[in-house]
């Protein structure tokens, strides 16, 4: 079943080194065209289907087990090539967000082949679940599950 959240985000949370912005799980993807990039870091991968992404001259086809890591306010644009594109995302940011990308890694947007696809699949639904949940301390558990889920991306992206 298809799921987006866009939480608010607190003062509490703005204060923290990683914050959630916004996530979906077995979202079936729609053209998006972002000319001037888009505010936060976001991961997506390819569940089921294909989608192609344009990063400046490049094209890159995202099937599944593929996923991209993209920086904020790079321009980029992602559409269907087969149908159901249907994909598991989140975007993040934060204080320390920029360091730990870029201490993992991720030091600018590119594409990644997965080689635990399901595993990942599953931390998105556990987060669309925790950020959804109304316990107190949300917003910290939030910081530690992006930490925890860009370590597990990083281990299993190549």
């Amino acid at each position: 079943m298809q799921a987006t959240l866009f939480p608010v985000i607190s003062d509490k949370a703005l204060k923290l080194p990683l914050y959630l912005t916004s996530i979906g799980h077995s979202y079936k993807e729609v053209h998006v065209d972002r000319p001037t990039g888009y505010a936060h870091f976001q991961w997506l991968h390819t569940v089921q289907g294909s989608g192609q992404l344009k990063i400046g001259h490049k094209t890159y086809d995202l099937t599944p087990g593929l996923g991209v890591f993209l920086h904020p306010n790079v321009p980029h644009q992602y559409y269907q090539t087969s149908e159901p594109w249907i994909t598991e995302w989140f975007a993040f940011n934060g204080r320390s967000a920029n360091r730990i990308a870029k201490d993992l890694g991720f030091t600018q947007s590119n594409v990644y082949e997965l080689t635990q696809p399901k595993d990942i699949a599953s931390l998105i639904l556990k987060g669309y679940n925790l950020a959804n949940s109304n316990s107190e301390h949300r917003y910290l558990d939030l910081t530690s599950y992006i930490f925890d889920t860009l370590v597990q991306i990083a281990k299993y992206a190549h």
